[in-house]
């Protein structure tokens, strides 16, 4: 089985949303039921909506109790070096940067939160405050110094 590494923040927010989408899912049942009694289902806009709404909500239960049962929480490292949940503060000598390292599942680098997979996470990876690390871009390099890791 391949795991989904994610923080227990993330876990807690995913069985929140399932929890959501299962009491979603009684509502759109009737709609459907209330769309089918209406009569000829070829020509019933209604019915295909409520339909293909009954459907997002079951393929958003599939998939949320996927990443639930495959989950594994993320311990963050206490050696000082980077890991998977690591905070980490970067310096590019112009601006302060800083990151939480997370799964794939979880990445949204507008929020801070990058993946051990992204070319930045994963030059991060098992370094540790004062290294310097260096990303290759088609814009060119940047050298990043680590300042912090939490």
């Amino acid at each position: 089985m391949q795991y989904v590494d994610l923080t227990a923040e993330k876990l807690a927010q995913l069985k929140q949303k399932l929890d959501t989408y299962i009491a979603s899912r009684p509502d759109a049942v009737a709609d459907l039921q209330k769309a089918r009694s209406l009569g000829d289902l070829s020509e019933n806009g209604y019915y295909k909506a409520a339909r293909a709404k009954l459907s997002e909500i079951d393929r958003l239960i599939r998939h949320t109790r996927m990443l639930i049962v495959r989950s594994r929480i993320i311990q963050t490292p206490t050696s000082g070096k980077i890991g998977l949940g690591s905070r980490v503060t970067l310096s590019t000598g112009k601006e302060m940067i800083s990151y939480r390292i997370v799964g794939p599942q979880e990445a949204n680098p507008s929020d801070g939160l990058i993946s051990h997979m992204s070319p930045l996470g994963s030059l991060m990876l098992g370094k540790q405050k004062n290294d310097a690390i260096v990303l290759n871009t088609p814009k060119g390099q940047t050298t990043y110094l680590i300042i912090s890791v939490e």
